[in-house]
């Protein structure tokens, strides 16, 4: 279902793998991560983690549409400019909210 979800021409941009540790969700991602990045398709990946020994930033929200957005932009140049464009107009958008800098900054 989810390379049937990435392979369609939906406008869902996004997809969220939960379950349980250890039930393959890392390796799920990392494969078709590394599918659509062979494709020139992919806008960039972030991986969340629960696990208390893991990075602290991997935890939080915090980073991801910064990350996301700042993926899209190396491979994307119309996408930079509009992100560059962006961070022109409101030097302040990245210490706003997340629903705000997901609603400004082009993430897919």
């Amino acid at each position: 279902k989810i390379f049937a979800w990435g392979d369609s021409l939906s406008d869902s941009t996004a997809c969220l793998l939960y379950g349980p540790f250890g039930s393959g969700k890392t390796t799920l991602a990392t494969t078709l991560a590394e599918k659509y990045d062979k494709e020139n398709r992919l806008a960039g990946t972030f991986f969340f983690s629960g696990d208390p020994c893991h990075d602290p930033e991997r935890r939080s929200l915090d980073r991801f549409v910064t990350t996301i957005a700042y993926q899209n932009s190396i491979s994307h140049p119309i996408v930079k400019k509009k992100i560059i464009q962006v961070l022109n107009s409101d030097p302040t958008i990245l210490s706003k909210s997340l629903e705000i800098q997901f609603d400004s900054l082009p993430v897919g």
